[in-house]
């Protein structure tokens, strides 16, 4: 098989660093841009061989294994041999270091790149199967963050799915940790990530993707304090929180707000009573003649915030009265009635 000299292809030395190759690459990119030249088939074969280079070189492991794969090269070819020791159990390299993918060679799978790329590089590594980039990453409209997806904002958005999270009141009020399936999509172990079978038919188990659906499981703390609709980036998902409604709290920010019945002789003589809080019970005193629809405000006693502070919680007492009394209760209230000679409808509007 012909060798390829990426070195060569993008005019570097072959101690370069990576700054050098960056600087490089993008000097070539910008020439032979197919933007650049529409219509240029010369143009655009060499930003295909350019592209290929730069995936090679600029990635760690990749170039460690073409600069040992170089010391076997013989007048620009790999020898025979090397394939022969390979095939028959044998590893060229001596060390266990190297693999290959001669199942899966040809370019369809892989965004244009040689058989050479193929052989010995298959489906793996980071940007093998969407190595191109856009006239904005190029010449400084999008900042260059490497050689690889149109549109690499827009794609990176899209790699980051946001995904619904659910927690209740109380988790949010104290923080938690849970454990979530999030889509973790893998190389195809079918096709090796090329799309293709024998570099001729889509592969039926990816639908010739490269990559197959999976789920990983992870460990997620939810810090005190989260809000409705905060998000957390895990792994390549963006997790938003949804808070669950709450049978008796209500929320709205970080406070809290709640109705607490009070007897009609709570409300009329005042007492103590116990308000239910996210950290348990507090007394609190009611002052007497206290009104159905008083608000009282209890100071800290909302949820927390992610600055340390706390919201507010927010009570609203309702005078109740009771369903059924006894005669003897019944007899008290007609007193009470004589008594009183208060007129709660005096002064209500009459007409003309």
């Amino acid at each position: 098989m012909d060798y390829k000299d990426y070195y060569k292809i993008l005019g570097v030395d072959k101690k370069a660093s990576e700054k050098d190759i960056k600087q490089s690459y993008r000097k070539l990119a910008r020439q032979y841009h197919p933007d650049v030249n529409p219509g240029d088939k010369k143009a655009e074969e060499k930003f295909k061989e350019i592209n290929e280079a730069y995936e090679v070189l600029s990635d760690k492991d990749k170039r460690a294994q073409y600069d040992q794969l170089g010391s076997y090269v013989n007048n620009g070819r790999i020898p025979d041999d090397f394939f022969r020791q390979y095939s028959q159990g044998q590893n060229p390299f001596g060390n266990g270091s190297f693999s290959f993918n001669f199942g899966n060679s040809g370019s369809a799978g892989l965004g244009g790149f040689s058989d050479f790329f193929s052989t010995f590089f298959g489906g793996g590594g980071k940007r093998s199967a969407r190595s191109n980039i856009n006239l904005e990453d190029l010449f400084g409209g999008g900042g260059f963050g490497g050689a690889y997806n149109y549109g690499q904002k827009q794609n990176q958005q899209q790699q980051q799915p946001e995904l619904q999270l659910e927690v209740t009141l109380e988790e949010a009020f104290s923080g938690t940790k849970r454990s979530i399936r999030i889509p973790a999509n893998k190389i195809c172990a079918v096709c090796g990530g090329n799309g293709t079978v024998n570099g001729r038919y889509s592969c039926s188990s990816c639908g010739g993707t490269g990559m197959s659906n999976a789920t990983s499981t992870i460990d997620v703390k939810i810090p005190a304090g989260v809000k409705d609709g905060s998000k957390i980036r895990v792994e390549n998902n963006i997790l938003v929180i949804k808070i669950l409604k709450h049978s008796f709290f209500e929320l709205k920010g970080s406070d809290l707000y709640c109705e607490i019945p009070l007897s009609i002789t709570e409300a009329v003589l005042g007492g103590e009573i116990e308000v239910p809080t996210l950290k348990g019970t507090l007394k609190s005193k009611i002052a007497p003649m206290t009104q159905t629809g008083k608000k009282l405000r209890f100071q800290g006693q909302g949820l927390p915030s992610m600055k340390g502070d706390s919201g507010d919680l927010y009570v609203k007492v309702i005078v109740t009265i009771p369903e059924k009394i006894s005669p003897k209760e019944k007899e008290l209230f007609e007193e009470l009635k004589k008594t009183l000679k208060e007129d709660p409808r005096k002064g209500l509007y009459r007409g003309k």
